[in-house]
């Protein structure tokens, strides 16, 4: 009975989320989760990508093709013009007497053959063996490339939306700092009515509020630029209407922050070290396959022809008068060639130095990479800690002199100066914020595990 109660509030929430992920009357309404879902679907560069996945498959069945036979169907026909009959003349003798014969050889023009032919190799000195792993890895580097980029993607999607997030939230903070100067206002207007206090106070007031919605003008232009760049890492039309619908909010990262901890996970994960060593292996089975042409090769070879001579075209293809078949064993040795072979080994094995030291560099640089983002972290962390203390100091600060000064204890400088300082610390907690959360991806992206990040930010 609980369930059939809830069913009504459960297809309510259902259509609102479908609503959120989707075009209304041409805009969106978007979370962080909808964005990185039309990133996966839109982006051209993961298309373009995708296609190519593709191709690097087919060329890994296309080299898989060369372990197998091959048999193919050949037919020739040609026609031979000839000018005039042969004409051949013999003797021979038959007991005392002693006889000649002749006779005329006539060409038949029309010449017709059919072919089955058979081909497979039997060895190739490695060679296709190391082409078909090379192929394989070629997709799997792909395929990386796939990741390396949506990995890229993402965080300037994250960056972009977070920065658009942080502007939102700086105009919340200007127009709640003007509601307080506009009743700021109000409260000296009453003691100017009352006499209490000098001209000169009101027109300050005023100003300040002319300040802060001049503020508050710049800060929606920003607004509207970082919704326009969220537009364009989207692929949505640029005159479309966008709000996001995440709040900015201190959310702990879930991960233990211990560099040998992250430092494993990044050797086990990280994305360009799975590149490397996929391009290390390529450059090591380019060496096995230059190396390869040392080797003799060995195909055996077969064919089956069906022969047709005629007078007439059509009747060379209807009888075929002669068969013959054959089957080879064909080795080729190869003995000498310039220096070819040799040049290319040479070339394949300095591009395999090349790429182990490239390898060496770039598991050296993950260290850096953590250790840095770590820093960054608690640093940040720490910030936003002291902000929000800032905050309520501010705040309170602000009450005491507001008080003094409708006491008459203070100028109306002093209360201007208390909303300035609340107004930076509000900002430079909105920063520290935003600044966490795009340290925090980075971190994951440096440890390779950018789809903890994509659940934690999603779940």
């Amino acid at each position: 009975m609980q369930i059939i109660r809830l069913f009504p509030y459960i297809i309510f929430l259902f259509l609102i989320n479908i609503e959120m992920a989707f075009p209304q009357d041409n805009g969106y309404i978007l979370s962080l989760k909808d964005v990185l879902k039309i990133t996966k679907e839109r982006n051209q560069e993961l298309i373009s990508l995708k296609k190519r996945i593709e191709a690097k498959k087919a060329e890994f069945y296309l080299a898989y093709s060369r372990l197998y036979p091959t048999l193919k169907l050949k037919a020739d026909s040609s026609y031979i013009k000839v000018i005039e009959p042969q004409k051949y003349e013999t003797e021979f003798t038959f007991g005392d007497e002693r006889i000649t014969s002749s006779f005329k050889e006539f060409s038949l023009p029309y010449s017709t053959s059919v072919s089955l032919l058979f081909s497979q190799p039997l060895f190739t000195g490695g060679e296709i063996i190391a082409s078909i792993k090379q192929a394989k890895e070629d997709l799997n580097k792909t395929e990386l490339q796939y990741q390396l980029k949506l990995q890229q993607i993402i965080e300037e999607i994250v960056e972009g939306y977070y920065n658009l997030i942080k502007y939102i939230e700086i105009e919340k903070m200007y127009k709640d700092e003007l509601n307080r100067a506009k009743i700021l206002l109000n409260t000296i207007q009453a003691k100017l009515d009352e006499g209490e206090i000098p001209e000169i106070d009101i027109r300050r007031a005023k100003l300040n509020c002319h300040k802060i919605e001049g503020k508050i003008i710049e800060v929606k232009g920003e607004v509207e630029i970082a919704k326009d760049n969220l537009k364009r890492l989207l692929n949505l039309p640029l005159d479309s209407q966008l709000e996001v619908i995440d709040e900015l909010k201190y959310q702990p990262i879930e991960i233990k922050l211990n560099k040998e901890y992250l430092y494993n996970l990044a050797c086990t994960n990280r994305l360009e070290i799975r590149e490397a060593q996929i391009e290390l292996n390529n450059k090591e089975l380019s060496v096995k396959i230059a190396k390869s042409q040392y080797y003799p090769k060995v195909f055996l070879t077969g064919s089956y022809i069906w022969l047709g001579q005629e007078e007439i075209f059509h009747k060379s293809w209807k009888e075929f008068e002669e068969t013959q078949w054959d089957v080879k064993l064909n080795v080729e040795v190869p003995l000498f060639d310039g220096g070819e072979r040799k040049s290319k080994v040479k070339s394949a094995e300095s591009y395999l130095e090349e790429e182990e030291i490239t390898f060496e560099k770039i598991k050296d640089s993950i260290t850096f990479d953590i250790h840095q983002a770590i820093i960054r972290l608690k640093i940040v962390e720490n910030r936003i800690k002291l902000e929000k203390q800032n905050i309520d100091l501010a705040k309170d600060t602000l009450r005491i002199i507001k008080a003094k000064y409708e006491a008459g204890m203070i100028d109306l400088k002093e209360v201007f100066d208390e909303e300035n300082t609340l107004g930076e610390v509000s900002i430079s907690y909105i920063n520290a914020l935003v600044e966490y959360e795009i340290t925090k991806m980075k971190l994951y992206k440096a440890i390779g595990r950018m789809d903890d990040y994509e659940k934690e930010k999603t779940s």
